[in-house]
């Protein structure tokens, strides 16, 4: 509870319910930590670029190695914007 900005002394005079509730929450976070990192760990291992892309839903057409990518204005913003909501799902 300290990791988390509580005082000790504001500690001590939880009640148990409080001290549940805490518990219970803390548990929840780390399981959604530990899922997002054996996802990224898998994905890092496993996913190739062309099958990360279509993990994430990325488009991009034209942005290989030797090629420079020909997005319209505003189109590299928009898939930024629908990268960050893509791994904002992964929580």
């Amino acid at each position: 509870m300290v990791k988390h900005n509580h005082n000790w002394r504001d500690i001590q005079d939880y009640t148990l319910s409080e001290v549940g509730v805490f518990v219970r929450e803390a548990i929840k976070q780390a399981d959604a930590e530990w899922k997002q990192e054996v996802l990224a760990s898998w994905l890092g291992f496993n996913a190739d670029g062309e099958g990360l892309k279509s993990i994430i839903g990325l488009n991009v057409k034209g942005a290989g190695p030797k090629s420079k990518p020909s997005a319209a204005p505003g189109e590299t913003t928009k898939e930024w914007k629908r990268l960050a909501n893509a791994f904002s799902k992964l929580r």
